[in-house]
């Protein structure tokens, strides 16, 4: 929990220097390191795990974009793995040349395979419908914020999360960019760093 208290820390110092200047583009293929602190609720509490996190985006208007992803968590001490996939559409509404907000809305499939000693493989699987809401500016000194409110209803127990997801993206060069994130506040809190790389399109508005 240090970590991601630290980590909030970080990107509130970080987010008064998102001062405009490149453009937002919606069409990106981005791949990111996580380290996870899950809550499994009465199955195991809360555990460390490592994994990764893939995701695209596509915009096919100007107002509107594809995405999905996959993510993956290894946990530390648990023989137990976690696998989510996700497809949706965003709906996009640029403020000004360098800034935006979008709407995202997505269907999920998140897995669990538990690996007993006595009983052998066991899995379980949830279906799930996501929401966000979210900000992204780029600024002067080559940096992108991103911010955005995250909610997933899964199908089975009625049950619910929300998380607030927070990011900073430095360029490398137009089309790549390195990036930091955190993810709090919800049963799935995580860092992540990795890099995005931004797709050649009839809507690229870099």
């Amino acid at each position: 929990m240090k970590r991601l208290i630290c980590g909030l820390a970080l990107v509130a110092a970080l987010a008064p220097l998102s001062w405009v200047q490149a453009q937002v583009s919606y069409s990106y293929l981005e791949g990111s390191f996580t380290f996870n602190e899950l809550d499994t609720g009465p199955l195991f509490g809360e555990e460390d795990a490592t994994g990764v996190d893939l995701q695209f985006s596509y915009e096919i208007e100007r107002f509107l974009h594809l995405f999905g992803g996959y993510r993956f968590a290894d946990f530390d001490d648990q023989p137990l793995e976690q696998e989510l996939a996700e497809f949706g559409v965003g709906f996009n509404l640029d403020l000004s040349e360098n800034q935006s907000v979008f709407f995202n809305l997505s269907a999920l499939t998140v897995d669990l395979t538990l690996e007993d000693p006595v009983l052998g493989t066991l899995t379980g699987d949830d279906d799930a419908i996501g929401f966000s809401i979210g900000y992204r500016e780029t600024n002067h000194t080559r940096l992108e914020y991103t911010m955005s409110l995250d909610y997933i209803e899964f199908d089975e127990g009625n049950t619910s999360d929300t998380s607030m997801d927070m990011s900073l993206h430095y360029e490398i060069t137009p089309r790549l960019k390195v990036l930091g994130g955190i993810v709090f506040g919800g049963d799935d809190n995580n860092w992540r760093a990795g890099v995005r790389y931004y797709l050649p399109g009839r809507f690229n508005r870099e």
